[in-house]
């Protein structure tokens, strides 16, 4: 699946091999600056314009599945 196929679904709608390939490559970064969050709420960026809000709890990124993926750039 391409990523601009990603757009508009739900988090939970994934299937475990798609969210795995995600957070393979995620970086959790603050909304207001790009700094990397090392714990709380953050914006999750993954490679090819796509992200989605989350959050960063004992070092692990957290998805809730009614969160929706987006392009940050549009």
């Amino acid at each position: 699946m391409f990523k601009k196929e990603l757009i508009g679904r739900t988090w939970g709608s994934l299937t475990e091999a798609i969210k795995n390939a995600l957070l393979s490559n995620a970086s959790p970064v603050s909304g207001i600056d790009s700094n990397r969050v090392l714990s709380g709420p953050c914006i999750v960026d993954f490679d090819g314009n796509l992200s989605v809000d989350g959050n960063v709890i004992d070092n692990e990124i957290v998805i809730d599945d009614n969160a929706v993926l987006y392009n940050p750039i549009a």
